[in-house]
């Protein structure tokens, strides 16, 4: 396997031998990250790289763009005999991520979720792509005072079960979970370097029991719509451990007791994890490894033989372990999407409605 030629562009202009660098995607942040290191300033092509933080920049490898954002950090450090130059920074996501959504007015009528991302994204300069059926449009969407662009967007996505992922252009793909699958298994002695299982019961329990309201109606009012709840069982522990949730909003007894099963089964997902280790950043087909990718996954030992879901991808090259892309796996219910609790709550006879643009106008809402 060929290693890769990493190359830093800023202002047009192309930077390569670096001593390490890191690229790393995950499942969780819509902004990828990169870390470049130099032993020392070495004059490339006779010229001696300058470095400004808060420069726009690109990663690629050869041809294949990895990242499109900013230098975020320059470090220094040395002795007598060394010196060693760190470069870090992000995707141009990394803005919706860490600043306020500042719209006027902040709030839309009739968008479906892949105009909102627009919304959002588009002053920072983070492209959106579409990589599914966006579903219905919101009736309408308000901005909360003083969220972050990426917290406004989490709101909506929630809502129409889908996830901000990172993208290679700099900007974020608005996707379903575990719908692409990999070009290559991974089959344990074969293309695998070396790898790390882990199965734990930290963070999972018994019994779920989730608590909460419901508007009263006809049907349900008194004690059935103030004292809601679900629950859910784990039978793989076996030992007594509940856990009480009290749902963040209102929610009737179908939507406590998806929220209790969703509990369950996340938590048993993120439970189990396969860490592998492989020779070069792509696939069979030649495209880059990627997060969101279902893998075949082959380990007789620990008796898996199941597809399952990366959620971080770490590009690594260095003069030591040369050219190796470490993978981060676990079922692809560890990312199942939130239920959104109000949204069954909402259809429910005497619970609050859609009102058109009129109603709302009248009402002095801003369109």
């Amino acid at each position: 396997m060929p290693a890769e030629n990493v190359i830093l562009r800023i202002n047009g202009e192309d930077w390569q031998g670096w001593t390490n660098c890191q690229i790393t995607r995950q499942l969780d942040a819509v902004s990828g990250s990169f870390s470049i290191g130099l032993t020392r300033r070495v004059e490339f092509s006779g010229k001696v790289l300058s470095i400004a933080t808060g420069a726009p920049c690109e990663l690629l490898a050869g041809d294949s763009p990895l990242i499109n954002g900013y230098i975020g950090r320059h470090m220094d450090s040395g002795a007598r005999s060394s010196h060693a130059i760190t470069i870090t920074g992000r995707d141009k996501s990394g803005d919706i991520v860490d600043c306020s959504a500042v719209h006027s007015p902040g709030q839309w009528f009739g968008l479906h979720i892949g105009e909102i991302a627009q919304l959002l994204c588009e002053p920072f300069g983070v492209p959106v792509s579409l990589e599914c059926d966006p579903g219905p449009a919101f009736p309408v969407f308000k901005l909360e005072w003083g969220e972050t662009a990426l917290d406004a967007l989490e709101r909506a996505l929630r809502q129409r079960e889908l996830f901000a992922l990172p993208s290679n252009n700099g900007g974020i793909r608005l996707a379903e979970i575990g719908v692409k699958s990999s070009s290559t298994p991974l089959i344990h002695g074969e293309n695998v370097l070396s790898w790390s299982w882990s199965d734990s019961e930290e963070g999972r329990f018994s019994d779920y029991l989730v608590e909460g309201q419901q508007p009263g109606t006809d049907d349900a009012f008194g004690i059935s719509a103030c004292a809601v709840s679900g629950n859910a069982n784990d039978t793989a522990i076996t030992r007594y451990r509940p856990l009480l949730i009290r749902a963040e909003n209102q929610v009737n007894r179908d939507g406590a007791a998806r929220r209790a099963a969703w509990e369950k089964t996340v938590r048993a997902g993120r439970a189990r994890s396969l860490e592998v280790t492989l020779a070069g950043w792509r696939q069979q087909n030649g495209e880059l490894w990627d997060v969101n990718l279902l893998v075949p996954v082959v380990f007789p030992y620990f008796e898996i033989e199941d597809d399952l879901l990366i959620s971080k991808v770490i590009f690594e090259q260095s003069r030591a372990a040369g050219t190796i892309c470490k993978l981060s796996l676990s079922p692809r219910d560890a990312f199942t999407p939130e239920p959104e609790e109000a949204k069954q709550a909402a259809q429910e006879p005497g619970a609050s409605k859609a009102y058109s643009q009129a109603e709302l106008a009248d009402w002095g809402f801003e369109e």
